[in-house]
């Protein structure tokens, strides 16, 4: 299992949480950091966990279509981004699982490619740079380390 840092945002595209994520069985689960999450929707989350662990299944589908209707996002490190179902946060101990539907996949803007192009091609340039700088170093100590021949 690979796992990998995802984004949450809603409609207008504003960050709702963070998460560290492995895909398992089409499902995809794991911790969640809901710093950033509105307190409207950490008391939706937790009215939901209170639901589920009180058994109170009468009143799981009203809470399920509310979570629905927010039409949250999964935005993944590689920049492509799906629409969420099946959406199940629990705020007491930060365990997060979601679908994302096939289908609803967006490609990254060009912007972000050539975002993660130019990183790309900086880390390239700087280890360039410090192999040059090492063979340099290399170099100057082999000539001031080297005897010296007299004539």
């Amino acid at each position: 299992m690979i796992s990998q840092c995802i984004t949450l945002i809603d409609q207008g595209r504003q960050v709702v949480a963070t998460a560290q994520v492995a895909e398992q069985d089409g499902s995809f689960i794991g911790q969640i950091n809901l710093r950033s999450m509105p307190v409207p929707l950490q008391r939706l989350f937790k009215e939901y966990e209170e639901i589920v662990n009180t058994h109170m299944f009468s009143c799981l589908d009203e809470i399920e279509e509310k979570v629905e209707a927010l039409h949250l996002k999964v935005v993944f490190e590689d920049g492509y981004e799906a629409a969420l179902t099946d959406v199940q946060i629990y705020p007491s101990t930060n365990k997060v699982s979601f679908q994302a539907l096939k289908g609803v996949v967006s490609r990254p803007s060009t912007a972000y490619r050539n975002y993660r192009a130019s990183l790309a091609r900086g880390k390239r340039l700087f280890l360039r740079a410090i192999s040059f700088w090492q063979l340099g170093t290399y170099f100057r100590r082999a000539v001031l380390a080297a005897p010296k021949l007299h004539s």
